[in-house]
């Protein structure tokens, strides 16, 4: 458990992905905000995967709604944009 992420707090990776929230065992768990360079996903994580409902945006389009191993599930609202 030593040098194991486990609280709140914030990660960058070398690509420049950002995270910010809970940790539990060196895993995203639980509220968190993850941030790319061409998207955002807001909502909950279970295992570092996106888990329940959580809203995913990109300069395209919107999705709020359930998720279930990273993968838009049940229901849920898409919105695209204009472009």
């Amino acid at each position: 458990m030593m040098s194991m992420a486990h609280g709140h707090g914030v990660y960058t990776n070398t690509h420049g992905a950002v995270y910010e929230g809970a940790w539990h065992h060196d895993m995203q768990y639980g509220k968190g905000t993850e941030t790319w360079r061409d998207s955002l996903f807001e909502g909950n994580f279970v295992g570092g995967l996106r888990n329940g409902h959580g809203v995913w945006i990109t300069d395209t389009k919107r999705y709020d709604g359930n998720w279930v191993n990273n993968m838009m599930d049940g229901y849920g609202v898409m919105q695209w944009t204009k472009g």
